[in-house]
């Protein structure tokens, strides 16, 4: 594995450490850190996801799996995905909440 390989893992992997809830059970990750803990970043008491945020996230998972050829990573993009979607999808119009501006409580 090359070094630019190793250390997209690491952040990974650290991302996948940190962002998590342990307080939940869920695929969803927080969209940032505490600098000083080091735990999901809360903000007005809520940890928050943003699918339209992650995207990019989504993207090294994906591209992470075809470089390694380990499909857990697009594994977990997936149900990440299938269980963001289901969050924020109006239930009478089927349509997206989507973009910077929505996110939700991680732990709701």
């Amino acid at each position: 594995m090359s070094a630019g390989v190793a250390a997209v893992k690491t952040y990974v992997d650290l991302v996948f450490d940190r962002c998590r809830s342990s307080d939940a059970p869920t695929n969803l990750l927080a969209d940032g850190i505490d600098l000083d803990t080091g735990k999901p970043l809360e903000w007005e008491g809520q940890t928050t996801t943003n699918l339209a945020c992650q995207q990019n996230f989504l993207r090294t998972l994906d591209a992470l799996s075809t470089v390694t050829g380990d499909t857990s990573y697009q594994t977990q993009a997936d149900e990440w995905v299938k269980e963001a979607i289901a969050r924020i999808q109006d239930p009478v119009s089927g349509l997206f909440y989507w973009g910077g501006h929505t996110s939700y409580d991680l732990l709701a």
